[in-house]
């Protein structure tokens, strides 16, 4: 793996402003996953078989969690968001009430943050 250091600018838009060398590099790269290390971000292509939807969207919950690999790549999410189950189920650990997490995220309902703790429960069961 060959690692370079690459100086870029940020625009006031919040784009990245890549040398030209670099964009050339690039050009054949359809997605490119940015991770932000420290102050550095890090471009990496992101593997072909991320890109390729297998087209297959799973319910969980009467609906309300979904997996479908074109949103966030199959991370289990609340149904109509891109909110991570693990999100909401981190909160619950961390000993928030199902009110205190609906004042964070105002959009979600009980229903939905409740569902996530089913399908947390559930899953953990399964591995164990």
């Amino acid at each position: 793996m060959v690692i370079r250091t690459t100086v870029v600018e940020l625009a006031r838009d919040g784009t990245l402003r890549l040398p030209p060398a670099i964009r050339r590099s690039l050009r054949k790269q359809n997605r490119l996953s940015v991770t932000r290390i420290g102050t550095s971000l890090v471009l990496a292509p992101v593997p072909e078989k991320w890109t390729q939807p297998s087209g297959r969207v799973i319910k969980y919950q009467n609906g309300l969690i979904l997996r479908d690999p074109k949103v966030m790549f199959g991370t289990p999410v609340i149904a109509g968001t891109r909110i991570p189950v693990r999100t909401i189920v981190g909160y619950l650990d961390s000993g928030y009430s199902v009110n205190q997490i609906r004042k964070e995220f105002p959009f979600l309902t009980a229903a939905q943050i409740e569902a996530a703790a089913r399908y947390n429960r559930k899953r953990a069961r399964q591995t164990h």
